[in-house]
């Protein structure tokens, strides 16, 4: 057997005992759902991006969620944002970060069975000027993501949203 052919062999066994991981693991359902829409009767502009972040709880059991949103240096911390123009390129918001939280401080909302939790996030105050969004329409979704405190932990990505900016 030649070294090419090898490594292909290879790959494909490496894949077959990987894929069934991966796929048991993409099976679990996150008890968390986030959605992500437009705040009715808005009129959307480059430094006015006003968007509505729901947290729900899907599971059987009731779930905290740590409470990080009144600030916005730290909300690239838990959210990540992707947003399109609708025929064009991304725009860049800056994600990621780390904070150091203490435990006396570490405040949380409670989500019973169904329950719901809503935020009202100004996306425009977490885009650089110099990436602001000129007139157009846009694709916004957002993955809030926390590896902090005793509540709920993982990742979740919300439906995507249109808005128009003008």
């Amino acid at each position: 057997m030649n070294k090419r052919a090898a490594g292909v062999l290879g790959v494909i066994l490496a894949l077959g005992l990987i894929a069934p991981q991966l796929a048991a693991g993409s099976a679990e359902e996150s008890p968390l759902k986030v959605s992500l829409s437009s705040v009715p009767k808005v009129r959307y502009t480059r430094t006015h991006i006003p968007l509505k972040v729901t947290f729900e709880n899907t599971g059987d059991e009731s779930l905290r969620i740590l409470r990080q949103f009144e600030d916005p240096r730290t909300l690239p911390v838990f959210f990540e944002f992707e947003i399109k123009a609708v025929g064009g390129g991304m725009v860049q918001v800056p994600g990621a970060g780390k904070i150091t939280p203490y435990r006396d401080s570490e405040k949380y909302v409670e989500l019973k069975k169904g329950q719901t939790f809503e935020v009202r996030i100004d996306l425009a105050r977490l885009i650089p000027p110099a990436a602001r969004m000129p007139a157009g329409l846009y694709d916004i979704s957002v993955i809030y993501h926390n590896q902090y405190g005793t509540g709920f932990k993982g990742r979740v990505a919300s439906n995507s949203v249109r808005i128009k900016v003008t």
